[in-house]
């Protein structure tokens, strides 16, 4: 979409046939699209300008479940020289 105001436009105009009723189950079947989202090393820094020393840890994936709910992982790595 070429700008904001357009984009806000359609989303307006698609509530309100929603709201009306006039959207049908086809349409909106076709409107969305499940992505899920399985990364392959995460790194969680904490820390801020008012302490003595940061965090850094990081946590890679060993198997293809290991970000999975289910399934435990390691408690991760920490990153140095931090």
């Amino acid at each position: 979409m070429d700008s904001i105001n357009h984009y806000l436009e359609v989303v307006q105009k698609t509530r309100n046939r929603l709201k009306s009723g006039k959207l049908t189950k086809d349409e909106l079947d076709k409107s969305f699209t499940l992505v899920r989202f399985v990364p392959s090393r995460m790194e969680r820094y904490t820390g801020g300008p008012d302490q003595a020393m940061w965090d850094r840890l990081e946590w890679k994936q060993d198997s293809k479940d290991c970000f999975d709910d289910t399934v435990s992982c390691d408690k991760g790595r920490r990153l140095y020289p931090y």
